[in-house]
């Protein structure tokens, strides 16, 4: 079942893919339009350095993806960084450029002022670039404070950490989840819940990840669920090597600890057409005991139809987010992450209006309650703007 669901997941849409590299491209193309404009760039020569350097630059995340993969050392790895630092550049000195470029419309002496504000927008992309990089790499620790009826007493004020979204690999490294542990370690949690992406999907010594696992504290376990970079990577082998963990995987599966039951969810399960309410069929579920069901992405389950057979577009662009069935089957808390919260500004904005105000966050409906966690690494570019990396710690107690 589950090699199925990837195969249809991994089936994704070519029309999407190239007019994101369509978009891509039209960036670089526009950040060279204003870049002639605002300095003033007149001689063919000059212009076709300039076109020339976007273009290496356009071509650089891919060409150091390649590197790295055929060859994965520090320096193919500070390549691979600098070239996904570019992409959030670009986003930024695009804004930042066309807003000069706009200004220097209404300056009608604008040969001075325009390289002013020229060099303006770059020193300002370049602050944004260093303050988005440095939110990313420090997540902040969210306090949440949640009820949940019919908790077992055993569970009153017990503490849950939520890690989400690591995406460790090449960017996010052995550093970055020692770091994260330590601080995880302090809160002396006493169960930690992984909604998926631990893995970025694009590195080929995810093994060498193996031994720092065994140093995340919780007596009452970590629990783990896929999410959809697990797909890419390739779900056997990340199932396989965490069979070589303390962590647990719960592939469509549920755990009573302690009365509690710790229902996961596969995400790559839901990638394709869903007729059937899967939680019913979970042996064991019953909901009128206190539950917490983790599931990467903050979705509807059991979305049947609606898919049509396109599982990735759905996913990504058309989420259902009614929660209907999490509602009346009695679950009581979701774990989710997956939308980043965006990351940095305009995406920000993008993932608000698909999840219709789910894509962060804490969210009452009904009795259910949602929280989606804005991940603890990050994807693309390591940058967080408006955003911030987060280790959620819960603390439990009777509703």
């Amino acid at each position: 079942m589950i090699k199925t669901s990837i195969k249809k997941f991994k089936n994704m849409n070519y029309l999407f893919l190239f007019l994101m590299l369509g978009i891509y491209a039209g960036l670089h193309f526009l950040l060279y339009l204003a870049t002639v404009t605002l300095f003033s760039i007149s001689t063919l020569k000059f212009k076709l350095i300039i076109l020339g350097i976007y273009g290496l630059l356009a071509l650089s995340f891919f060409g150091t993806m390649i590197l790295s993969h055929y060859s994965d050392n520090p320096l193919t790895r500070v390549l691979y960084l600098i070239s996904a630092l570019w992409i959030g550049m670009l986003i930024f000195l695009v804004i930042t450029f066309t807003l000069a470029w706009i200004i220097g419309i209404f300056i009608k002496n604008p040969a001075n002022l325009k390289l002013i504000l020229g060099i303006g927008a770059l020193v300002v992309s370049g602050i944004l670039l260093i303050i988005g990089y440095y939110q990313a790499t420090r997540p902040a620790i969210t306090l949440l404070d949640i009820g949940i009826a019919n908790l077992p007493t055993s569970w009153s004020n017990k503490k849950i950490v939520q890690l989400s979204d690591l995406h460790l690999g090449r960017i996010h490294g052995k550093d970055f989840l020692n770091e994260v542990i330590t601080r995880v370690n302090k809160l002396q949690p006493d169960i930690v819940f992984i909604t998926g992406d631990l893995f970025d999907g694009l590195g080929d010594h995810v093994e060498n990840f193996i031994a720092d696992f065994y140093k995340l504290q919780a007596p009452l376990g970590i629990y783990f669920v896929t999410g959809n970079h697990e797909s890419y990577l390739g779900v056997d082998k990340v199932l396989t090597l965490l069979e070589k963990t303390p962590i647990v995987v719960l592939n469509n599966e549920l755990k009573e600890v302690d009365g509690l039951q710790i229902i996961g969810l596969s995400f790559v399960d839901f990638a394709g057409e869903q007729d059937k309410n899967i939680l019913t069929t979970l042996p064991g579920f019953d909901g009128e005991k206190a539950n917490i069901l983790l599931y990467h992405e903050p979705i509807a389950l059991g979305r049947g139809k609606n898919m049509n057979g396109n599982g990735h577009s759905e996913l990504y662009f058309g989420p259902k987010t009614d929660f209907t069935v999490q509602e009346n089957n009695g679950i009581d808390l979701q774990l989710s992450g997956h939308t980043h919260a965006g990351q940095f500004f305009p995406f920000t904005l993008l993932t608000k209006m698909i999840y219709k105000n789910y894509h962060a966050g804490l969210h009452q409906i009904g009795n259910f309650q949602l929280y989606v966690s804005g991940g603890t690494g990050t994807w693309g570019p390591p940058l967080r703007l408006g955003t911030r990396g987060e280790i959620v710690l819960i603390e439990l107690h009777q509703k």
